[in-house]
């Protein structure tokens, strides 16, 4: 039996030095948007290359901005392409998108004497449609720490409160400020109030400190690591998230309430801005040369699957100190 194989030649391309096409003798099928080593042409100019962490002017021969590890090579000009050696080597794809998510959630049926929760059996979860009191996303690109603004939003919550308080079912909005500072710390402050109560209420906060540094490894990996902190009101409970454009999210942390403050938490631990601890962030996480997040490194540096670094936030209860709640 006798197989024939008939290859669809989407494309052709003759360059000059640096990456031009050189147009006589080059031809595209209409729907192929790729150049000079493979890379993905701009939609604005097909003589922009987009690399990943750096964009490359095949015109000028040049990156037009600044290689983003730049500061672990000082001998080399920031500018260059593969150590001046691309005989021997090869720039990868570059840095990497990441999406800081933080929230606030309640996780009661009924709290502050008949206010709507978000349920008892909320517990600490990666799943991005839980219901929470605030919600923060902020997108960020690893290369240069530039926050993406398209790309981040803040959600607040239907608020429903107890007809002693004269309270009505209102939508309870959120706000966020954010930050860069030192190049690779970003800083986070969410904060909303209950409009459902009939009297204006002190704000929930939360804020967030988190440095990024992300190292290359032999291998062709990167290491992602974040360190920092949450902190703001002691009520109610928090989590934090870190999540890559391919779906997978890491815990940074997660802070629990005590049952003692389901009642009296919104009037006693809101007021006044706050700047209690909620929890420390310490993790280092792998992620391959596109940006997809492998695992986690443990205490030994060995890689832990993301599922399993997760389960032990999703296992713990987000009510403190009570071994009745769910009774």
């Amino acid at each position: 039996m006798n197989f024939r194989m008939v290859a669809d030649v989407r494309s052709m391309s003759n360059y000059y030095p640096y990456g031009m096409q050189i147009e006589a003798g080059s031809w595209s099928g209409g729907d192929y948007n790729y150049g000079y080593t493979g890379m993905l042409k701009e939609s604005f100019d097909k003589n922009f290359l987009h690399y990943g962490a750096r964009t490359h002017h095949t015109e000028l021969g040049s990156f037009i901005k600044t290689d983003a590890m730049e500061s672990q090579y000082p001998e080399f000009s920031p500018y260059i392409y593969a150590g001046n050696n691309p005989i021997a080597f090869f720039d990868e794809l570059g840095l990497f998108p990441l999406t800081f998510h933080s929230r606030v959630f309640a996780p009661f049926d009924e709290f502050g004497y008949g206010f709507k929760g978000d349920g008892k059996d909320r517990s600490f979860t990666t799943d991005p449609t839980a219901s929470s009191r605030l919600y923060s996303k902020i997108n960020i690109e690893t290369d240069n720490m530039q926050i993406d603004k398209s790309k981040t939003k803040v959600n607040g919550s239907d608020s429903e409160g107890p007809e002693w308080a004269f309270s009505m079912k209102k939508y309870s909005d959120a706000k966020q400020t954010f930050s860069v500072e030192n190049q690779n710390t970003l800083k986070v402050h969410l904060y909303g109030s209950n409009k459902a109560f009939p009297i204006p209420t002190a704000d929930i906060d939360l804020k967030a400190k988190l440095k990024v540094d992300v190292t290359k490894q032999k291998n062709g990996n990167q290491i992602l690591k974040i360190t920092g902190k949450y902190y703001g009101d002691l009520f109610p409970a928090s989590e934090g998230l870190v999540s890559d454009d391919f779906g997978n999210s890491v815990f940074l942390g997660g802070k629990g309430v005590h049952y003692t403050s389901q009642e009296v938490g919104p009037y006693l631990l809101l007021p006044f801005d706050n700047d209690f601890k909620r929890f420390d962030v310490n993790i280092e996480i792998e992620v391959d040369s596109k940006g997809k997040f492998i695992g986690v490194l443990d205490k030994n540096r060995e890689t832990i699957r993301i599922d399993v670094y997760n389960a032990k936030f999703e296992n713990k209860s987000a009510v403190v100190g009570n071994a009745k709640k769910d009774e």
